[in-house]
């Protein structure tokens, strides 16, 4: 704590804890101690409360979740109820960001003054609870309450001007706000006024409280994020009526309850995993990333412009080849449509959309990209043409560019093979839409670098997206996976289940679209070409009759109007084939296969539990470093309901014994092979029943 030399005398009250000054169990104290010194001066006229290196608090401390000190005193409830009962007034001064615990700790003081460019918000919904600090009670008594529920539900974050417009911030500061919360603290000595505790203040609706709690109800309900946004809701609405005591001991007790529920524990461990995922493992302790400025993109598609936008928008220069002048045509209008709609949707302001668009430089010859740091392959999946162009590229590159591949299931050691230095070659498979998407599948051979490696992980973090490490394998681990999914659901068609019952299944299981409108959507040719190239890899590869079948008549989905489903023109809705169901019946006859019914739990535990076999497998054969990073995989990259955490914690949910059992069942009546239940499975199942 120091004095301010300044008339109000203020206690200037700061903690340090970086990366975003988490209120721990030792900064709690810390905080705890200097407020209560601070009241008991009679030197100290106000309280001025901040936190150093630009950041007021991000909360929580992650690394204490689930343990005692936790709930040990001081909690911020205790610093807070300090604060609001004390006569002389306290101000928040929020820069940097001010979430969660942070934010509430600041609803405590008396007024809040924030930078132009903070973030305030109140996110655990998106870890499967509610404000855990009186959030619920207080954020709707200082701003309307309707707009503090849509924040609450949501977690989304504001800036401080926009905290300032919400009634949320007293006064808002291009700069450092300490100077002006001595100024707040100031007017409030000098109005004489009791001092404005949020606790004495009614909820404040904008119209009917009734019609907006219920409003506010239904939207709860209808957002996949468990029991959570109901639980705010049911906060807000028990504070209305209710005395302060019992509103805060009810929402103790909410509280708790949520913070044990499944969907609270998925959610943490996904937010713990990605965490975990940027630990690398199996590297020298001496290596390091190298720097990269430069950006080179081979390929001017859907998923060389997307990758391209990602890296400028991310502050990379970019040269953009293709061979094609119409592609580079083609990308430009693209990226211009794509950077117009982020602007009309507020997601970029016209200098942010220009800046970036002017990072990437289009480029007419590979020579071009000879002084990039980084140059990400991105042409169609065939060996041979990625083959001449990495031969190309490593006689043209520095000897410490790195050379990537955006394959979704290549051998990327193969292709490195024509390279002189296999070092610097390693897979970065991104998700389609590139700039939107998240996951990147950071792949590495045997032969790959630590420095490679580290390289790739860095730039993927700076793009803003989660870096899994993934050994080369067919598939690696996503795509691997998903080709046990996708035959499951073929041969639950065979054996009696119509498409629609099993999108059905799976979307009541929590996929936002299940592996039939999946596939229509994407185009039933893709996979088609990848069952072929299985095919000449293994002449023993099988795969249920229909998928061929219809593939084989042009049935290739919406853009072909049929697939799965029919499809009228301009429809994403598809409906019932009549055609598909006679063409079943003559694939089951051929095949000796007896209909018979299938119900939603046979459709899910044989889809999901093929995951969590194959996820084991990768797992065993070190094609993954951790069962989390497969979980994020699958949660980030192919749908899979964040609030089941991924299929590799849901398998540790359900139990790994009782999976096992079904699947050995499964093993047994199954024409089609991967169903010989994973090693690490077995030995699993009989001891920790864990997979990490």
């Amino acid at each position: 704590m120091t004095q301010s030399q300044t008339t109000p005398n203020a206690a200037r009250i700061t903690w340090s804890n970086p990366p975003v000054n988490a209120l721990s169990l030792a900064m709690r104290k810390h905080i705890h101690a200097a407020v209560s010194a601070a009241l008991a001066d009679d030197r100290i006229d106000c309280l001025v409360l901040s936190g150093e290196g630009g950041r007021f608090s991000g909360g929580a401390d992650v690394r204490e979740f689930n343990t005692e000190d936790a709930t040990a005193f001081p909690s911020i409830i205790d610093i807070g109820r300090l604060l609001e009962a004390a006569a002389k007034p306290s101000v928040a001064a929020i820069e940097g960001v001010a979430l969660g615990g942070g934010l509430e700790l600041a609803l405590f003081c008396h007024a809040r003054v924030a930078s132009s460019q903070a973030l305030l918000g109140l996110p655990e919904v998106k870890l499967g609870v509610m404000p855990g600090a009186h959030g619920t009670l207080r954020l709707p008594r200082l701003i309307e309450a309707g707009k503090a529920l849509e924040l609450m539900m949501d977690g989304r974050f504001i800036t401080g001007t926009e905290a300032a417009a919400l009634g949320l911030a007293d006064a808002v500061t291009d700069g450092e706000p300490s100077a002006r919360a001595i100024e707040v603290a100031a007017d409030l000595l000098k109005a004489g006024d009791p001092l404005p505790r949020l606790r004495d203040r009614p909820v404040r609706f904008d119209g009917d409280a009734d019609a907006a709690l219920a409003t506010a109800m239904e939207r709860a309900r209808a957002v996949a994020r468990g029991p959570a946004p109901q639980a705010i809701v049911e906060s807000v609405a028990r504070s209305i009526t209710a005395s302060a005591a019992e509103a805060e001991a009810g929402d103790h007790a909410a509280f708790l309850e949520l913070a044990a529920s499944p969907e609270a524990i998925a959610l943490q461990h996904l937010f713990f995993a990605e965490r975990a995922a940027g630990r690398v493992q199996g590297v020298d302790s001496t290596a390091a990333a190298r720097a990269v400025g430069t950006v080179g993109v081979v390929g001017a598609g859907t998923m060389g412009t997307g990758i391209a936008m990602a890296f400028a928008n991310s502050g990379y220069r970019v040269r953009l080849y293709d061979p094609s002048a119409e592609s580079l045509a083609r990308s430009q209008t693209a990226r211009a449509k794509a950077y117009a709609s982020a602007e009309r949707r507020g997601k970029m302001d016209s200098a942010a959309s220009g800046a970036a668009q002017a990072r990437i430089v289009p480029a007419a010859a590979l020579a071009e990209l000879a002084d990039a740091d980084l140059v990400i392959e991105a042409v169609i999946e065939d060996m041979a043409v990625k083959k001449a162009v990495f031969t190309e590229l490593d006689s043209l590159v520095g000897p410490d560019a790195i050379l990537a591949s955006n394959t979704s299931f290549l051998d990327i050691a193969e292709i490195a093979s024509v390279t002189r230095d296999s070092s610097r070659v390693l897979g970065m498979h991104f998700f389609s839409p590139a700039h939107i998407m998240r996951l990147v599948e950071v792949v590495r051979t045997p032969s790959t670098s630590a420095s490679a490696l580290l390289t790739a992980m860095a730039v993927t973090k700076k793009l803003g997206k989660i870096g899994v490490v993934a050994g080369n394998c067919d598939g690696f681990i996503g795509n691997r996976m998903i080709d046990q999914y996708f035959l499951r659901a073929n041969e639950l068609l065979m054996e009696g289940a119509t498409p629609r019952q099993v999108d059905e299944a799976l979307r009541g299981f929590g996929f936002a679209m299940g592996p039939f409108e999946m596939s229509d959507m994407a185009g039933n040719d893709i996979a088609w070409l990848n069952r072929k190239r299985h095919l000449a890899a293994d002449p023993s590869f099988r795969f249920p009759e229909i998928a061929d079948a219809a593939a084989e008549r042009g049935w290739f989905g919406q853009k072909t109007g049929r697939g799965w489903y029919l499809y009228a023109e301009g429809e994403r809705q598809g409906r019932d084939s009549p055609e598909l169901a006679g063409l079943l019946e003559e694939m089951r006859a051929g095949a000796g296969v007896r209909k018979r019914p299938i119900d939603a739990r046979e459709i899910v535990e044989r889809c999901v539990y093929a995951l969590v076999n194959e996820g084991a497998k990768i797992l065993e054969e070190g094609h993954a470093q951790r069962a989390s990073d497969i979980d994020l995989v699958y949660a980030r990259g192919y749908g899979f309901p964040d609030l089941k955490g991924g299929p590799m914690h849901y398998a540790e949910r359900v139990g790994l014994a009782p999976i096992l059992e079904r699947i050995r069942g499964f093993h047994s009546e199954s024409r089609f092979p991967g169903w010989e239940p994973a090693a690490l499975l077995v030995e699993r199942a009989g001891t920790t029943g864990t997979f990490d």
